[in-house]
């Protein structure tokens, strides 16, 4: 699915439902590594791999659910919104309550710069 393109607004209007989304994933993945530690004092291989396994969906389903949004899905529960300048986007971590960074397209998470500080470092955005 292609990148909707979000005005800050949107995108801020948008995260509590990838909280939600997020928090889903992210109980579902602590239980399943919780179980597959478990099961490795255990010795306990083919059902820890199962957990591996049902990890990885986990992780998969939840980017599709993000992609379905418009949002692009980045690492472990970190998003991308393509801002307004083709540029830009928006991002977001699990954690964070509202979008409050920015980086550009060919950057990453370790990139990214305060909203406040995005005109200091040469971001020519709107934010809305």
């Amino acid at each position: 699915m292609r990148a909707k393109i979000f005005t800050l607004d949107e995108a801020n209007r948008l995260l509590p439902e990838i909280i939600e989304l997020t928090q889903h994933a992210v109980t579902a993945v602590e239980r399943a590594r919780a179980q597959a530690q478990f099961l490795s004092e255990l010795d306990e291989g083919s059902r820890r791999e199962s957990l591996e396994h049902e990890i990885d969906n986990i992780l998969r389903n939840w980017a599709r659910q993000i992609s379905e949004l418009g949002v692009l899905p980045k690492g472990f529960f970190t998003c991308d919104f393509q801002s307004p300048k083709s540029d830009t986007y928006f991002c977001w971590t699990f954690g964070e309550q509202e979008i409050a960074f920015v980086h550009r397209v060919d950057q990453t998470f370790k990139d990214r710069v305060p909203l406040e500080d995005a005109v200091l470092n040469g971001y020519n955005i709107s934010l809305n």
